[in-house]
């Protein structure tokens, strides 16, 4: 499965967002900030979630649009 890579603004930076399958990890996807780690997203109920690594790092808003990448990419179900 290809990684998911775009730019975005991210506290008033451009930044390159990576959205990619953890190698052994069941199913759990990470996301990486230029070269940081920020969460990662997993499969429950058959939707995908995303579960920062801080409460504080993202709004509600932008959690969507972050899940929005993955969900147009690899449907949850298809797994």
């Amino acid at each position: 499965m290809e990684d998911i890579v775009f730019k975005a603004k991210y506290r008033g930076k451009r930044r390159t967002f990576t959205i990619s399958l953890v190698p052994g990890g069941c199913g759990s996807w990470r996301l990486m900030i230029d070269d940081g780690y920020y969460g990662s997203f997993i499969q429950y109920c058959g939707k995908w979630s995303f579960r920062p690594q801080q409460s504080y790092y993202f709004t509600d808003d932008q959690e969507e649009i972050l899940l929005n990448q993955l969900r147009k990419r690899y449907p949850a179900d298809q797994f």
